[in-house]
């Protein structure tokens, strides 16, 4: 008789990825970090921590994280968000927008503004998403940042 094997159990980051793509963010939050203990340089996994921050309604820490990853890798501007991130739902990555909208009313800064052209860019919303790089740029953004986020957003 013939036995299937055991799966391979899943990495850290794929456990994370896997919670945010179920909607359970604040469990993702975890498991982002653990993976990030272990890889600090992964910029890719920082910036989808933020989204789960963000999804857990942590915006203050959700903006800065991104306000520091797009400023250590501006390159992320040319690669919009998975939309797996939110299940592949553009309700919850709607409602996403929404919130990161809000928050950046109430408390604006450079790093609001600019979690709001990312959420934009992830939806395809590319002229939007660059209105919110200028008033990011009007609240402090770093022009080298802005720069990027332009040049990519006017590609598209």
């Amino acid at each position: 008789m013939r036995t299937t094997p055991e799966p391979e159990p899943l990495t850290t980051i794929e456990t994370a990825r896997v919670l945010m793509e179920a909607g359970r963010p604040e469990e993702a939050v975890a498991w982002y970090r653990s993976h990030l203990s272990e890889n600090p340089g992964d910029s890719a996994a920082t910036r989808e921590l933020a989204i789960a921050l963000l999804e857990s309604g942590r915006f203050l820490d959700a903006s800065a994280m991104i306000g520091y990853i797009y400023d250590r890798m501006p390159g992320l501007a040319s690669e919009p968000l998975p939309e797996s991130l939110w299940g592949y739902s553009p309700l919850r990555l709607r409602r996403c927008v929404t919130d990161a909208v809000r928050y950046a009313n109430r408390a604006p800064s450079g790093n609001a503004w600019l979690t709001v052209a990312v959420l934009m860019q992830a939806q395809g919303l590319d002229t939007p998403a660059l209105r919110m790089v200028e008033r990011a740029t009007e609240q402090g953004l770093s022009p080298a940042i802005a720069d990027r986020m332009r040049l990519q957003l006017a590609r598209q």
